[in-house]
């Protein structure tokens, strides 16, 4: 339990450190906060093929392969948890150089007529957790 605190102390340290250079300076726009802060992106929706079960692209032949939508930033960014994340939880990883995020919440016909077109997402942002998760971010869009 210890070990816990201190690493939660040393955790909110850091994240406090950071978040004072952040403000401090030009690239402020560019760092985020995992769920439940709500974050709002710029990019291009495009469209990617990827393998899907049961085994991922190990055995191409016989694996489905998953559609996703993904929006391509304007502008790299980095992810930091959030105040209230769990060591438990997901959402624990500081992610850097974010330059795509795989896009759920909108329906299909929305995110077809966009590929290509530059959008503003609003959402949730967290880390990928399961097989198909394609990036190691993902927004859940809002709006």
């Amino acid at each position: 339990m210890l070990h816990r605190t201190k690493y939660s102390i040393l955790l909110l340290l850091l994240v406090s450190c950071n978040r004072n250079v952040v403000n401090n300076s030009k690239i402020a726009d560019r760092v985020f906060f995992y769920e439940p802060s709500v974050s709002t992106v710029n990019g291009i929706i495009t469209k990617e093929v990827h393998y899907g079960p049961p085994n991922f692209g190990e055995n191409p032949e016989t694996d489905s392969k998953d559609t996703i939508y993904v929006v391509a930033l304007i502008k790299k960014i980095s992810v930091y948890p959030s105040r209230d994340t769990e060591k438990e939880n997901s959402n624990t990883d500081s992610l850097f150089n974010i330059d795509k995020m795989q896009v759920i919440g909108l329906d299909k016909k929305t995110l077809e007529n966009n590929i290509g077109k530059e959008v503003k997402l609003t959402g949730t942002l967290f880390e990928a957790i399961s097989g198909n998760h394609y990036t190691k971010v993902l927004i859940n869009v809002r709006k």
